[in-house]
């Protein structure tokens, strides 16, 4: 705080005694007898009677820096010179005003977290609010943070949310004062109990007000601070059942973790395919789809629908894909290359995935023909027996 006085008909002391001093009180009514505590000034100030070159005045000016800062009002500087050799004592009227309002140069700041993420996971705020304007001998304050999670921000800043936009409204939370330079910056961080979580992707603000207090003005629905939620990414993997001979009925079990309130109408499909990349050409059957079901500490384990019997021997693979009904939350996801093996009844292995597989009648023929050899082995052998017995005869 600061005065300035002037005094009027003053006759300086030739003898360069000086010229007396003047005292600055400040009070906080309108007659300068109390302060704001009880009877007397709130501060006073002492100051040298002094000539003013740019003025051509004697008097003081006096700036006062005070232990706390005054609350809100309007109060009054009083003057009273002492006196010197050649001037009598004088005091001022009371009544020179001097108004003090709230502060408001105490800017909101706030920080999410996260900024972008996934939907499925919990969202939170800090708010920072910097130079306050605060009172040592009464911190720690009442001050508070109110936190909002809104699905859009008003068209007019600073007014309170259109209704129906204000998804979570997480109440107030205390805001810790620290000394800061000459001030003071104050944080409260949105901690409830339970943290909120969106329901859907999408684009949601954080709407915060600061209460205010005695020193500070409060600042109301500032909106704007965004938190982007995409959908999830699903992880499938799959768990085949044995291989074994030509006509093993082939099943498969889907693991799916990584979803966010999928729904019921959710559907995964099953196919067999003749090579691991799991071409439309190398389709071999298409099992169908089966409902997503109910999951196990978040983890859904779908069983294909029946299984199926190849009639060749060969590498298969098989094909799964997740597909959302209108589901924002989960995109549609494929897995495909989980191996499983058939061998004829011979335990031989047939044409390898990209060859022409070997048939049933590609192993029927080479036997055949080697029966056919071995009879006329016989033959022949009968034959030159028969020859030998009448030639000794």
């Amino acid at each position: 705080v600061s005065d300035s006085a002037q005094l009027g008909g003053f006759y300086p002391d030739p003898s360069g005694q000086g010229d007396g001093q003047l005292i600055f009180g400040l009070f906080a009514d309108q007659g300068c007898a109390i302060s704001e505590g009880g009877p007397g000034p709130i501060t006073t100030v002492t100051a040298p009677v002094a000539y003013d070159s740019a003025t051509g005045q004697y008097g003081a000016t006096v700036n006062q820096t005070l232990s706390a800062p005054l609350v809100p009002g309007t109060y009054y500087w009083e003057v009273m010179f002492l006196g010197s050799a050649n001037d009598a004592q004088v005091t001022s009227t009371c009544g020179e005003p001097l108004v003090v309002e709230r502060n408001t140069e105490d800017p909101l700041t706030t920080q999410q977290t996260p900024a972008t993420a996934a939907v499925g996971r919990p969202i939170s705020d800090t708010a920072t609010i910097s130079r306050l304007a605060e009172n040592p001998a009464q911190i720690p304050t009442t001050d508070t943070v109110s936190f909002q999670v809104v699905s859009s921000c008003p068209a007019t800043p600073n007014t309170p949310p259109v209704a129906g936009t204000v998804l979570f409204d997480l109440g107030s939370f205390p805001v810790t004062i620290t000394a800061q330079g000459a001030g003071y910056v104050g944080t409260a961080a949105a901690n409830p109990a339970s943290l909120p979580v969106p329901a859907s992707a999408g684009t949601y603000y954080w709407n915060v007000s600061f209460s205010g207090d005695a020193y500070n003005a409060p600042i109301s629905n500032q909106c704007g601070e965004p938190v982007v939620l995409g959908p999830t990414t699903p992880t499938i993997t799959t768990t085949p059942s044995p291989g074994g001979a030509v006509g093993t009925t082939l099943t498969d079990t889907a693991t799916i973790s990584g979803l966010f309130d999928p729904v019921s109408s959710d559907q995964v499909d099953f196919s067999l395919y003749s090579n691991s990349s799991c071409s439309a050409g190398a389709l071999v059957q298409d099992l169908g789809s089966v409902s997503l079901g109910s999951p196990n500490n978040g983890v859904w384990t779908v069983q294909s629908p029946g299984g199926d019997k190849p009639s060749v021997a060969q590498t298969y693979y098989w094909g799964v894909t997740f597909t959302p009904a209108e589901d924002p939350n989960n995109p549609s996801a494929t897995v495909c290359g989980e191996p499983v093996t058939l061998t004829s009844a011979g335990g031989v292995l047939g044409a390898s995935t990209g060859s022409t597989p070997t048939t049933g009648a590609g192993l029927l023929i080479p036997g055949i023909l080697a029966s056919l050899f071995l009879l006329l082995g016989g033959f022949v052998l009968s034959m030159g027996l028969r020859l030998r017995r009448r030639a000794s005869v």
